[in-house]
């Protein structure tokens, strides 16, 4: 190998290198960024999620969809979130009168593309399940999850409450390790008299 073939080959290797970090470190090779957002999340009672939420419902999660929007949580920044449909089956306590068989609820987090929001201390929904949700109205006239993640509960088809992730939360607002969507209605229902 001559000595001009050997510095064609080293320049072809430079120039190559050169590009892929060029387009990693400017934005033409595009890998995707994943947030995390860390709250504090005020420990909650059965009772005060109960006579402080907008409304309580059960119902099955039908449709989700993902959008970006201004941060209420980040000032200057751009949050991803999921908003949950729920054809509500019943009202365990709807002291405001709500009307709707639909509810369109919006939670923290989500992934758009190769960009994803992870909210630990947030709700999240999953279409086909049935759940119970203390709902929040917030001034925009938007629903929320009252309590975050304390504020959602999947209903299993034995009929108790909680994924495995959500169990934690279920035992922080009942001390109890389970229930039945009977037993947390009852207790509802003797809360709110």
């Amino acid at each position: 190998m001559n000595k001009k073939n050997l510095f064609v080959g080293t320049l072809s290797i430079v120039a190559v290198a050169a590009g892929i970090c060029y387009g990693l470190n400017y934005g033409h090779v595009r890998v995707g960024s994943t947030t995390s957002v860390h709250s504090i999340m005020l420990p909650r009672t059965v009772a005060e999620l109960s006579q402080e939420s907008y409304a309580i419902i059960v119902g099955t999660v039908t449709g989700t969809k993902v959008a970006r929007e201004k941060s209420s949580v980040r000032p200057g920044e751009m949050d991803i979130v999921t908003i949950a449909t729920v054809n509500i089956e019943k009202y365990l306590r709807n002291q405001n009168h709500i009307d709707l068989s639909t509810v369109q609820v919006k939670t923290l987090g989500g992934t758009i593309g190769k960009d994803s929001m992870e909210a630990d201390d947030y709700a999240m929904f999953t279409t086909g399940t049935k759940v119970l949700v203390f709902l929040n109205k917030t001034d925009d006239g938007e629903y929320t999850v009252y309590g975050t993640a304390q504020g959602k509960f999947t209903i299993n088809p034995d009929s108790t409450l909680g994924t495995e992730k959500e169990k934690p939360f279920l035992r922080g607002i009942i001390n109890k390790d389970s229930a039945t969507l009977s037993e947390f209605e009852s207790e509802i229902e003797t809360l709110t008299k």
